[in-house]
């Protein structure tokens, strides 16, 4: 039972139950839920593993086949798992597996968006297998799995509602795995060999023609694994058929170039060291991010002269994904950083700034005498204050510095921006200020016709309190709550502003 009722010596004299019950009472209370517990997990059913283990042999088979034949490829699975000796049956198999959930999940040769899920099913048990393959080192079997599934599924995206994704995750996550096997350090050199052949036929397969990304994810993973003459020919054959087949005229033509430069640049890199990539890099100028790693790499070697040299001619060729031009001034600026050059870096500097790249302003401070700097950023803010398009910081950086009067100024073309900065201007502009407000509040309470902007005149109001005119924000808020009598929502909103 309870506690139904309890006393203390003590002196407490503040209420019927002193502290002391109270600590009692949670003994009490800590000691019975310990023995509910103990109580509860003694009358807890066991672990079906156990059992499962007073199961006899018949009894487990029996179970299962129950169950298999209840569950759908729950069979295959199971087959697959446990019963496929070889790896050709593992194969064979796992592709029974895939093709019957895909046929349990298409509808008039279209599989919908509601069905997608079911689709996977089997895509994603042999996937399981495959992971278990790969971390027995089993890497050509694991690898097998990978491409079949990859392969089928890619050729069903074509006609799936993919709209989730769940496909796309399944072709991605057997790339990730070829990728994983193509990492490993222990895999036989026949093994190697077979999985590039494998991967260099599933990708000239023209299930990949609209899906470049996926055959050069697969390229790529080839560049892993190549170590002969032989295959690395047919692997830059492919490279240079994919080059090919590439339209220039489309916005991902450079992209695709690029990536299939990486590619190169990888296998050269592995196989030639890292003198024949850079001469590689330096010969692939044309593309955006080689001309990058140029650059990277010529600072990095104390070469600012030749950093600034790829970066202006960076600069003077058009490409539709070559960085801005203030990407490579970027790195001109670090370049001349190197060189000292104080004179270009406070002009390039300055240009950053006055272009928005708030980042430069302290850089820009730094190359100046204390007593300079002032006349300097008085000349930005002149400069940025006539711009009728501020950089987002620009308010800010006024606050920071105590040019309330530029402050005032961009209120004033930005009414828009009162409410956020009424608080630091009051003090000094509140006349000002107060007229805005009240013009702004007056005209939106003329137009208000729903809760909603009710809320927003109420919200205009309150900021005017915020910002310290406190007795002028109730005053416009008793004016409009006798001025629309005939309208109760907005009194009941007006109202409900404390002050």
């Amino acid at each position: 039972g309870g506690v139904l009722d309890s006393r203390c010596d003590c002196p407490y004299d503040g209420g019927r139950y002193c502290k002391h019950q109270v600590a009692v009472w949670m003994v009490l209370r800590d000691q019975r839920t310990e023995t509910d517990s103990d109580e509860m997990e003694a009358a807890s059913p066991p672990e079906l593993r156990t059992v499962l283990r007073r199961l006899t042999k018949d009894s487990l088979v029996d179970l299962v086949c129950r169950l298999s034949d209840e569950t759908d490829g729950l069979e295959e699975r199971l087959i697959l798992q446990f019963g496929a000796r070889t790896d050709e049956e593992k194969i064979r198999q796992a592709r029974q597996i895939i093709r019957h959930t895909l046929r349990n999940a298409t509808t008039r040769g279209f599989i919908q968006y509601r069905s997608a899920r079911r689709a996977v099913e089997g895509s994603n048990q042999v996937l399981e297998t495959a992971q278990t393959a790969y971390e027995q080192k089993q890497y050509l079997l694991a690898g097998r799995l990978a491409l079949l599934t990859l392969g089928i599924m890619v050729k069903t995206v074509q006609f799936t509602d993919d709209s989730d994704g769940l496909l796309g995750d399944v072709i991605e996550a057997s790339l990730k795995l070829l990728h994983m096997i193509g990492q490993a350090t222990d895999r036989q050199e026949k093994e190697s060999r077979e999985l590039v052949r494998l991967q260099l036929d599933e990708a000239s397969h023209e299930r990949y023609d609209g899906w470049p990304d996926w055959r050069l994810t697969l390229l790529r993973n080839c560049g892993l694994l190549v170590s002969d003459p032989s295959m690395r020919a047919r692997l830059e054959k492919q490279l240079d058929q994919m080059a090919g087949d590439a339209d220039p005229n489309e916005w991902s033509s450079v992209y695709l170039a690029e990536q299939i430069g990486e590619t190169r640049l990888e296998l050269v890199d592995r196989l030639d060291g890292p003198e024949a990539a850079s001469r590689y890099v330096r010969e692939h100028l044309e593309l955006p991010r080689f001309r990058e790693r140029a650059i990277r790499e010529a600072l990095q070697n104390d070469n600012p002269a030749d950093a600034i040299r790829l970066a202006e001619e960076g600069m003077q060729k058009k490409s539709r994904r070559a960085r801005s031009d203030t990407g490579w001034e970027e790195y001109i600026y670090l370049a001349l950083e190197k060189l000292g050059q104080k004179d270009k870096l406070r002009e390039m500097a300055r240009s950053f700034v006055l272009n928005g790249d708030e980042s430069y302003l302290e850089n820009l401070q730094a190359l100046y005498p204390s007593d300079e700097w002032p006349s300097v950023f008085r000349d930005i803010v002149e400069t940025l204050a006539s711009d009728p398009y501020p950089p987002s910081w620009y308010p800010a950086m006024l606050i920071a510095e105590g040019e309330l009067g530029k402050l005032m100024e961009f209120v004033r073309k930005n009414p828009e921006q009162l409410t956020q900065y009424a608080a630091h201007l009051f003090p000094s502009f509140s006349v000002e200020i107060l007229v805005m407000f009240q013009s702004r509040i007056r005209s939106q309470a003329a137009q208000a016709h729903d809760r909603r902007s009710y809320r927003k005149v109420v919200a205009l109001i309150r900021a005017l309190y915020q910002a310290g005119a406190t007795v002028e924000a109730v005053a416009i808020r008793d004016e409009l709550y006798e001025t629309y009598v005939r309208r109760p929502s907005f009194r009941e909103e007006l109202m409900r502003m404390k002050g």
